[in-house]
């Protein structure tokens, strides 16, 4: 456990990490994971349960609470902050926090120094929710999973159908039903999204887990059905080898009121 100085030295030191970046348009902020412990572990570490906080060129600090970064034995591989602050993290396996059993296919939002339920995806599948979004304007997620799979939703409405990791899934709550959002790789199956952020334009900004260069982030837009790269957040160096990011939440300016929820 941290004393209050050396959180003050470990944010500060924060700012002298390696950035080699595209700036992405319109975006102000990304919060994201990776997969590994101690990177640039010279004068300071940063934990794969730490979300960091990047304005773009700049680590700021960290949004895991300390009970969240502090975990081991899981990963954080999910992440979402809405439009009233509240956190929302999902982790790569199943795990114990205080007392409370969360599984890798749900989702669990932070509840003053507590991780309480929030949402399973289908519950009934052994499937691990590999990366996941809140869409604002309803509160549905939007998911991916980490194998192909034929989606079977038992008590909910809507056919089966056949999801691979990259396809985009969303949950309606209001019709308790599952259908693909998105397929930014149709022809691709061996393309794995394990990392997703709806922006307010109607695009997500993604990562992929079995890419050449996974610390790159793209953007992905269903309008024209095009990919591009995104933002490369971290360059932290071959001794390292390919960095994995986990999770992401990114931040849009906007000016049009009707998108200002969960992207103020």
């Amino acid at each position: 456990m941290k004393n209050k100085y050396q959180k003050i030295i470990f944010l500060l030191a924060w700012f002298s990490v390696s950035q080699s970046q595209i700036i992405p348009s319109g975006i102000s902020e990304v919060r994201y994971s990776s997969n590994i412990d101690y990177v640039n572990a010279n004068p300071f570490s940063i934990l794969h349960n730490q979300v960091m906080i990047d304005t773009i060129g700049i680590i700021t600090g960290n949004a895991s609470p300390e009970f969240i970064w502090e975990i081991r034995g899981a990963r954080v591989d999910g992440y979402h902050k809405d439009a009233d602050g509240i956190q929302y993290f999902s982790f790569d396996t199943d795990i114990n926090i205080m007392g409370i059993s969360h599984y890798k296919n749900s989702i669990g939002w932070v509840n003053g120094l507590n991780l309480s339920f929030y949402f399973s995806i289908l519950p009934n599948e052994n499937y691990n929710l590999n990366a996941f979004t809140l869409d604002p304007a309803n509160g549905d997620v939007l998911f991916t999973i980490d194998v192909a799979a034929e989606i079977k939703p038992i008590g909910t409405v809507g056919a089966d159908f056949i999801a691979f990791p990259s396809d985009i899934i969303r949950y309606n709550f209001t019709s308790s039903s599952y259908s693909i959002e998105a397929r930014p790789y149709p022809n691709d199956p061996t393309k794995n999204i394990d990392a997703l952020s709806l922006l307010p334009n109607g695009q997500f900004m993604y990562s992929l887990e079995n890419d050449n260069v996974l610390n790159y982030l793209y953007f992905y837009n269903p309008a024209t059905d095009t990919n591009t790269v995104a933002y490369t957040p971290l360059s932290f160096g071959d001794s390292y080898g390919n960095i994995d990011i986990m999770s992401l939440h990114a931040t849009m300016i906007v000016v049009d009121e009707m998108f200002k929820d969960g992207f103020e």
